[in-house]
């Protein structure tokens, strides 16, 4: 018997209430539509940054026999279970994402976001999953497994911009997109893409947030889809405005490192109270 589609996440004891917040919601999810959920609590690694985990865990749920293996990181969420994602699923596409545009104030050409992926269990997968885990630059060094899938799709603006040390134009690996499908910003709505740049998300990911926000924010939702919570609304929003102004702090930040205090100081001049 075939084994339809397995969702998974891994996390450790530093993402332990959000990787729960994110396993619930990944087994409410399998539940609803039939399929596994695959829960590991205490992911461990060697030599390498834990977010190399997945990488194993697919290729091990493959080699169940599952026909489809989808991953959300642990600081994502469903929040929507009226939707199959096997919808999406077209013939000839084996690797399913979406793009991303910009990363901790850095903008880059769009690039796919590893938090949320589907893998179809074919010979080409696995060729993918094995040549990513060759790519032993980034084993410690963000952006770790994403930045691997970067630089072999040819995604190298992305690279610049966050790896000072790779330094190449875009030059996108079209002979790999032929087998790839982008997924709507719906299946992983990002909270660093100007709020989460889509309407009806069915996947919300805290990406790139500082540990407390990620944390109000996925049990904001968490509370909504248990009816546990009565200002869902109002706290995302709140959180989101923080994460605004932490981003825009960081910026100022930048700024005044590369131009210096007296620039900052002419630029602070234009926002105070003037006498016309």
């Amino acid at each position: 018997m075939t084994k339809k589609l397995c969702i998974t996440t891994a996390y450790d004891m530093k993402f332990g209430m959000l990787g729960n917040y994110c396993a619930s919601s990944i087994q409410h999810y399998a539940d609803t539509f039939g399929y596994e959920a695959r829960i590991v609590s205490d992911a461990k690694i060697k030599e390498r940054h834990p977010a190399w985990y997945r990488i194993q865990l697919i290729q091990q749920l493959f080699a169940e026999g599952y026909e489809w293996v989808m991953w959300l990181d642990a600081d994502a969420i469903f929040v929507r279970f009226d939707v199959d994602v096997l919808d999406q699923a077209e013939d000839g596409s084996d690797l399913y994402f979406v793009h991303e545009t910009g990363f901790s104030g850095a903008a880059y050409q769009p690039a796919p976001n590893s938090g949320v992926m589907l893998f179809r269990n074919s010979d080409w997968s696995k060729k993918l999953l094995s040549e990513i885990w060759a790519e032993t630059q980034y084993s410690e060094r963000f952006p770790w497994e994403q930045g691997a899938l970067w630089k072999i799709l040819g995604h190298h603006d992305g690279l610049s911009r966050l790896d000072k040390t790779h330094l190449a134009k875009e030059n996108v690996n079209q002979e790999y997109y032929e087998k790839i499908k982008l997924l709507p910003k719906q299946w992983n709505a990002m909270t660093t893409q100007n709020g989460l740049g889509c309407d009806d998300p069915v996947i919300v990911h805290m990406a790139g947030q500082p540990q407390d926000l990620r944390h109000r924010a996925i049990r904001a939702y968490w509370s909504s889809i248990t009816g546990q919570g009565t200002e869902v609304a109002h706290s995302i929003t709140s959180v989101r405005l923080e994460a605004e102004n932490l981003r825009l702090k960081k910026s100022l930040e930048r700024l005044t490192r590369s131009k210096g205090l007296r620039a900052l100081a002419r630029m602070r001049r234009w926002f105070e109270p003037r006498n016309w």
